[in-house]
């Protein structure tokens, strides 16, 4: 229980750049797809 409301806790600039990162992996992701198809 104390393990996910610690979770929770992560710094808004972390959660950012981790959301950043996983954009950019699906824009990489979806110009492949077109470059491809």
């Amino acid at each position: 229980m104390w393990s996910q409301s610690s979770h929770n806790k992560i710094p808004a600039k972390q959660i950012s750049k981790t959301k950043r990162k996983q954009h950019e992996e699906q824009n990489d992701a979806s110009s492949r797809y077109r470059r491809w198809h």
